[in-house]
């Protein structure tokens, strides 16, 4: 089936320079199983043709755990079937400030309409989800991500600045355009420019919002969460958003196991390069040999298992799982905690596991750097973000391995429960 998003194109190619690595065997009957989810992986799907009452069906008829956050893109005069499902559900339906914000005008325009009457009626399904205060650990972690992903929409304006300096000249749309594409693929073009024209940053940052209170609810409770839209971007800084919680989660695991034991990873010096010296200060740094593993060694033994997901509706269906786990919420506490590092105690130094875009020689490529970085400072005065983060927010180069299934006899190591709804629990073993 083609998959027509630009998210899962992505994930669905085949083109090393586009960022496959290869394919990894599991289980045959894993790999054929629609509902199952690895550790620490996304699984995609389309239906072009989904049978919205079955939805329905499912929205009302699913897990009480799960729970759902809103785009304000579903309060659509189309969608009174699942609004009646939305309805139903005694508890779990969230709406973030940002999207009643929005909604005040459509609200206005269309009253009778059952969303309208869930987000006016007190005793509705719909609660109103609490954004952390001002000034706390979690509103620090709440702003760094928030701003990351923002970083995305703000590529068009960094682009145009520097083809007015080789150009000599202010740049046309189509020559910003045509630049965006070519730097940052299409994933990164549609944020910034669409039907023509550029899109203005929001100021509201709706759709980082509510990926981001949507990650930080799962992880803290544990309840199956799912993002519901009809708009191609949430999806696309979802999977943005959880691309950096992976990568971030295993850097601070990985700084916990170099304090324990500095010796565990040969160390090498950081190579003196322009690139280099533009994302990091020249001081302290050090390289970690962390070997091929993709840093799975670092991963907790013991975990659980939380699955949150993207549903993208339209005349199909779109669904992004990502197999998270609680142990991922000491992450934004350590965000919050030190302004944006993986870690306290490596002396005001970050750990990047990950060193792409940098030119660094291949015998170096399996390296992690400890390194002080070159920060962008943010209105609070105690969050930073570093322009090496900043760099991936803003690029689209991340690197996947595909599942597939195991030559030979089948061997489970999961037994899927057939009345497991979709985003339902699992147990996950590694």
């Amino acid at each position: 089936m083609e998959m027509r998003n630009r998210t899962l194109r992505h994930l669905s190619g085949r083109s090393p320079k586009r960022g496959y690595d290869g394919d990894e065997e599991m289980p045959g009957d894993l790999a054929a199983d629609p509902t199952f989810v690895r550790r620490l992986s996304f699984t995609a799907s389309t239906d072009p043709q989904f049978d919205r009452e079955l939805l329905a069906a499912a929205i009302v008829g699913g897990s009480q755990d799960a729970t759902f956050f809103l785009d304000s893109s579903v309060w659509d005069l189309r969608e009174g079937e699942l609004w009646r499902s939305l309805a139903s559900r005694p508890a779990g339906v969230f709406v973030i400030p940002n999207v009643r914000m929005e909604l005040v005008d459509w609200i206005a325009a269309h009253p009778e309409f059952a969303g309208s009457q869930a987000l006016m009626d007190d005793s509705s399904s719909l609660t109103d989800y609490a954004y952390p205060a001002a000034e706390t650990d979690e509103a620090s972690a709440f702003m760094y991500y928030v701003n990351l992903l923002q970083w995305r929409r703000r590529a068009a304006s960094a682009i145009r600045l520097n083809l007015e300096r080789d150009l000599g000249r202010p740049p046309s749309e189509a020559e910003v355009r045509d630049a965006v594409q070519r730097q940052l693929g299409d994933r990164g073009l549609v944020l910034v420019h669409k039907d023509g024209r550029p899109t203005p940053l929001d100021r509201w940052a709706t759709d980082e919002c509510l990926v981001y209170a949507a990650a930080t609810h799962a992880v803290r409770t544990g309840q199956p969460t799912v993002v519901l839209t009809k708009d191609h971007d949430i999806l696309e800084q979802f999977y943005k958003l959880w691309w950096f919680l992976d990568t971030h989660y295993r850097a601070m695991l990985m700084a916990e196991e170099y304090v324990r034991d500095p010796l565990r990873y040969p160390l090498r010096p950081v190579p003196d390069l322009p690139l280099v010296r533009e994302a990091f200060e020249p001081r302290d740094g050090v390289l970690l040999d962390r070997g091929p593993s993709r840093m799975n060694d670092v991963l907790p033994t013991n975990f659980t298992f939380v699955a949150v997901e993207c549903w993208l509706l339209g005349q199909g269906m779109t669904r992004l799982t990502f197999g998270a786990e609680t142990e991922m919420s000491r992450l934004l506490d350590v965000k919050g905690h030190t302004g944006g590092l993986v870690s306290a105690d490596l002396n005001g130094r970050n750990l990047h596991p990950w060193l792409a875009p940098l030119p660094i020689p291949m015998a170096l490529r399996d390296s992690a750097a400890i390194v002080h970085d070159r920060v962008q400072e943010l209105s609070d005065g105690k969050t930073r973000i570093g322009l090496f983060d900043i760099w991936h927010s803003i690029n689209t180069h991340e690197r996947f391995v595909r599942a597939v299934p195991a030559a030979g006899p089948v061997s489970s190591l999961w037994s899927p429960d057939a009345t497991t709804p979709p985003w339902g629990r699992r147990r996950q073993r590694r």
